[in-house]
């Protein structure tokens, strides 16, 4: 009994030591593989900033919207965790609209058209007001679109794009199922980039809006002073109007 004990025990305690370092080489690898990803992470999420930092949003008008629409849903798609991405603007006071996209299908393109017409008829309701979604991120929110082909509810995250005035000029929409799977706290770092891109876009546009603003006041200066039936004061009225965003020019009395 004695000598089996003893030719046993050798090997039990060559066997625990050998699970010992298995367990302890396994914790380490699963603790480097961590630090690793945490680092990609990171990596990625400087270069996406840096593109979008890169990224020139200037226009010379507003028409040239759909073009830069397109180059930004293209940088997005590139750097970021969304691969289906689309630019809504709006025409002054409009309803928004789609402006340009990336990789979203005609399925997806129906179902945002749609949420968007749903929109319409909130903010008729509400007197210009949308319900709110769960908020994300500093100011962002994540939507349902609806149910897609196989009646999953599709979501989506939506980033305003605002004006100092605080105007929503447009939005960044972005699919989102993916992502909203992970933690809180990934979901919000992964929105603070488009959230950073988004105010760079509000301010573009409404350093064109002004732009083009100033371009009719001009134009419209030039043709009241060519003409002898218009005064000074009522050309000056008129420029004024304009710049204060006002459409119909001042008569004389």
């Amino acid at each position: 009994m004695l000598t089996a004990l003893h030719e046993i025990w050798p090997r039990l305690a060559y066997g625990t030591v050998i699970l010992g370092l298995a367990g302890a080489l396994g914790v380490t690898w699963s603790r480097l593989w961590a630090v690793r990803a945490e680092r990609d992470r990171e990596r990625r999420g400087r270069e996406e900033m840096e593109a979008y930092t890169r990224l020139d949003v200037r226009m010379m008008r507003n028409s040239d919207l759909a073009m830069l629409g397109r180059r930004v849903c293209g940088v997005i798609a590139a750097r970021s965790a969304f691969r289906r991405v689309a630019l809504l603007a709006r025409d002054g006071e409009g309803p928004l609209y789609i402006a340009a996209s990336e990789g979203l299908d005609s399925a997806t393109v129906g179902m945002v058209e749609r949420w968007l017409g749903r929109m319409r008829e909130e903010e008729r309701i509400r007197g210009g007001r949308w319900g709110e979604g769960v908020r994300i991120g500093a100011g962002s929110m994540v939507i349902s679109l609806g149910s897609d082909e196989r009646g999953s509810n599709s979501r989506a995250i939506l980033v305003p794009v605002t004006t100092t005035g605080e105007h929503m000029a447009g939005a960044l929409l972005v699919c989102a199922d993916s992502v909203m799977q992970v933690r809180r706290r990934m979901a919000d770092e992964t929105v603070a980039g488009l959230e950073a891109l988004a105010a760079k876009l509000g301010r573009a546009m409404e350093s064109t809006e002004s732009s083009d603003r100033s371009r009719r006041v001009e134009r419209l200066a030039g043709k009241l002073v060519s003409s002898r039936s218009y005064p000074l004061k009522v050309v000056a009225a008129n420029a004024t109007r304009l710049r204060n965003g006002a459409a119909a020019p001042a008569r004389m009395g």
